[in-house]
């Protein structure tokens, strides 16, 4: 499994209902978002073909704080940060 760097872009950081994630890689993905303590918050996979994933984080109801994400997108790995508001 690799480990190599991807780039991506999240925004907006801080959020308050929506994020998006922008990466150059295209295939099947799987997103996962964690609090600071580490529990699950969200997940979900399917097929990037767009270049962008959009998450509504309206139904996480999601405390205002950091949170980190783990996008995976064939065996590549991004991981980040982004803080959320009300």
């Amino acid at each position: 499994e690799s480990q190599e760097k991807v780039e991506s872009i999240l925004y907006p950081s801080p959020a308050k209902d929506f994020i998006h994630l922008k990466t150059e890689y295209r295939g099947e993905y799987s997103l996962n978002i964690f609090s600071s303590s580490g529990r699950l918050c969200y997940a979900s996979s399917g097929v990037l073909s767009e270049g962008e994933i959009e998450v509504d984080l309206k139904p996480c109801n999601l405390k205002p704080g950091v949170y980190f994400y783990a996008l995976t997108i064939e065996n590549r790995i991004i991981k980040g940060k982004f803080g959320v508001v009300k």
